[in-house]
């Protein structure tokens, strides 16, 4: 398997549930995807 690919497609699953997450504790979520982006940056 492709390592790029199943990666891809695990930041794919990571973000439906983040996004199914955000719909009840959207505030949260989003400050939390925005210090892992800062920091990842």
């Amino acid at each position: 398997m492709d390592g790029i690919a199943d990666f891809i497609l695990f930041i794919h699953l990571i973000i439906a549930i983040f996004i199914s997450a955000g719909m009840v504790i959207f505030p949260i979520g989003g400050l939390l995807s925005w210090r892992w982006c800062k920091i990842s940056a």
